[in-house]
């Protein structure tokens, strides 16, 4: 559960983030209020000791404070009850004013703006502070001060039990526009105005324009500075990303893992916002898209563009608990309507380009694959035939950290030049997926093999690849794969596509499991077995005492401690022949396979089992 203090813009917007996330939250305000929240709204004053108890009752993960800058005693409270709970709290701030700007003046406090208007000539005056703050100004009242304050019969009886003459007290409705604020001056004939720094979302920028237009001073209290929350946000998508940071880091239940989104998904979302932006000259806020076996999701929209016929917008991907290194990535798109009648694709920034055969887009096209481009021209078609717009349009994908991002995966050896790619079969991020993570190495293999490679290089990881690449010198870097745990899968993908040799780069601990035949060496499919270890060193001659001491170990890699590595070690040249045997034994194959034994201090050791498998 999540708390979230309210009341505030702020509040509505980080409840519906928390809407289109699935969050389930509790929207808390201390008074009523005419807003409405999807989540349970709770109202009434909190203290420290309250909130405490609040946070263990409903075992809050997260408090969210959106409260106004200038409810210093709830920010307070919250700090308190986080420090007691451990609960983290993110601020969701609204971005300050610059200090200096003409006709502005700042103060510190209410005290000294008070102070300020005791020595002032110039009356009357026009406060846009709220009823919270009439009493703060007693000692000028008679100036007078008129206040602006809510249209709510609750607002008006905190007003007038101030003591303060009902004259100067003037009703009006939350929402602040030029004519309003215009009205009032007009009718107290002010000739100076208070306000708060409310941020923009407290129509500050309204106010300034009036007092400019009237030529008269606008007079500002500075925001109280807040506690030293663990986390502070400026707006939605920073909340949206700091939220999906905390999913994974703090809140994965491995039993219970999450699935997210595919570039594709978010891509589509995004083409999907922007043509209905165009239709109707604003966006939405979020959209809903139809995956491919039909289920409907629903994803957040960022604005970026609107200019006529062409709109962009962003999402933030959601990849759920899988590695995937796009996650709370900004992924976009744009599109351009034209007379072309037809839908086409366009390389944006940070989206890679085909440079090598062997994919499913042509060289010298954007790396869009097959079913996020259906995905975008179904979601297409649709919205312009709801929306009546002709079909023509040109779809151009982005992702603005994309580049970089693309050198954290295998894009560049598998000829995708410049950025990420825009993927997907299902519309969904499964993970730690045996079906995404063997179609990252089937796709490599066909790249290789359509570059002409006769023999591929197979290794665990990137660091057992640099201790082989020496060796392989004469390969391009396209005929090196990492297999992870899928050893199996991989072997066979080789095979099935026809390479005549294939070297398996293996470390000890996953080849102690592929020796006793697991040919998926995950940890949560098998662990290291002492047992099996330590009676292949009895078979391979070793005496009693290494096997015994070999099944007091926990981690397979701590046999290098009692058994030298080496490449005339009859131990590890046991493990090599186990291994080749698993495979030979499991797979159905006609390709020479050579077994390389790795350790972590950039020894090799090589099987000499060249033989067909």
């Amino acid at each position: 559960m999540i708390l979230l203090f309210g009341g505030t813009t702020e509040g509505l917007a980080a409840a519906h983030l928390l809407d289109v996330l699935g969050e389930s939250y509790l929207y808390l305000t201390q008074t009523p209020t005419s807003q409405r929240v999807n989540g349970e709204h709770r109202h009434g004053a909190l203290d420290a000791e309250d909130m405490v108890a609040l946070c263990r009752q409903v075992r809050a993960r997260l408090v969210i404070d959106a409260g106004h800058p200038f409810a210093s005693q709830l920010h307070g409270n919250i700090f308190t009850a986080s420090e007691q709970t451990g609960v983290p709290v993110v601020r969701f701030e609204r971005p300050g004013l610059m200090t200096d700007m003409p006709g502005v003046r700042f103060f510190d406090s209410f005290a000294q703006m008070c102070d300020a208007l005791a020595l002032h000539s110039v009356e009357p005056v026009l406060a846009l502070t709220g009823v919270q703050t009439i009493v703060h100004f007693k000692a000028v009242w008679a100036m007078p001060v008129h206040f602006r304050i809510l249209d709510t019969d609750l607002s008006m009886q905190k007003a007038l039990l101030s003591g303060i003459p009902p004259g100067q007290v003037h009703a009006a409705p939350a929402h602040i526009t030029a004519q309003s604020v215009q009205q009032l001056i007009d009718r107290t004939g002010a000739r100076l105005l208070l306000t708060k720094e409310s941020g923009q979302s407290g129509y500050f920028s309204v106010k300034q324009d009036v007092a400019r237009r009237n030529n008269i001073p606008l007079w500002v209290v500075r925001r109280p500075p807040m506690p030293a929350f663990s986390h502070t946000v400026f707006d939605v998508k920073a909340l949206h990303r700091l939220m999906l940071s905390m999913r994974k880091e703090l809140w994965k239940e491995d039993a219970n893992l999450r699935s997210g989104y595919t570039t594709g998904t978010c891509v589509t979302a995004c083409a999907k916002a922007a043509l209905a932006a165009i239709a109707t000259g604003h966006f939405p806020t979020d959209v809903t898209v139809v995956l491919p076996e039909g289920e409907r999701v629903r994803l957040a929209i960022y604005p970026q563009h609107l200019d006529g016929a062409s709109a962009s917008c962003l999402t933030i991907k959601d990849a759920g608990d899988d590695p995937d290194v796009t996650h709370a990535a900004e992924i976009g798109c744009r599109v351009d309507l034209d007379a072309s009648g037809q839908i086409t694709f366009e390389r944006g920034v940070g989206v890679g380009m085909v440079t090598l055969p062997g994919l499913q887009c042509p060289v010298g096209e954007p790396a869009i694959n097959v079913v996020p481009r259906r995905m975008i021209c179904e979601a297409l078609t649709q919205t312009a035939h709801e929306l009546e717009l002709p079909l023509g349009m040109r779809v151009t994908p982005f992702v603005p950290d994309g580049e970089a991002l693309a050198q954290r995966t295998f894009n560049p050896r598998v000829g995708v030049a410049g950025g990420i790619s825009i993927i997907g079969t299902s519309g969904r991020v499964v993970p730690l997926s045996h079906e995404a993570f063997v179609g990252a190495i089937r796709q490599q293999i066909e790249v290789a093999r359509a570059m002409g490679c006769c023999e591929m290089v197979a290794t665990s990881g990137r660091r057992s690849e640099l201790l082989v690449q020496p060796r392989f010198a004469h390969l391009p870097h396209q005929a090196f794969v990492h297999h992870g745990n899928f050893i199996g899968d991989t072997v066979q993908m080789v095979a099935d596509a026809g390479f005549g040799h294939l070297v398996l780069g293996i470390m000890v601990g996953k080849a102690i499991k592929l020796a006793e035949g697991h040919l998926n060496t995950h940890s949560h499919r098998v662990t290291f077995n002492a047992d099996f270890a330590a009676q292949m060193a009895l078979d391979a001659g070793y005496d009693h005492s290494v096997a015994d001491a070999i099944r007091q170990l926990t981690l397979a890699n701590a046999i290098c401690n009692l058994i030298p590595f080496g490449g005339q070690e009859p131990f590890y040249m046991a493990m090599a022949c186990r291994c080749h045997q698993a495979i030979k034994a499991t797979l159905q194959c006609n390709m020479a396979l050579t077994v390389m034994i790795l350790n972590d201090d950039r020894e090799v050791t090589f099987s000499d089992f060249s033989v067909c498998c």
